[in-house]
């Protein structure tokens, strides 16, 4: 795949995945991964010892729901 190349994800039923992917072979510019295929290969290559401690994470969840990094009064 080339730089200006594209990722769209598609959901289609089980009965027609064959003829789907019969269709896409005839475009050689196609390619084609699994969901399941994508995510193995993702899990494979993740970092095995993740740096960030369990207040950096929450700290970032809070962050990012709700624009602070202090927790919101209840």
């Amino acid at each position: 795949m080339d730089a200006a190349a594209q990722k769209l994800v598609l959901t289609v039923p089980s009965a027609k995945m064959a003829a789907l992917l019969e269709i896409l072979k005839q475009y050689d510019y196609v390619q084609v991964e699994k969901l399941d295929e994508i995510i193995s290969r993702f899990v494979r290559n993740a970092p095995k010892n993740a740096p960030v401690s369990d207040d950096e994470i929450a700290e970032i969840l809070m962050e990012m729901r709700y624009g602070n990094t202090s927790p919101q009064p209840r």
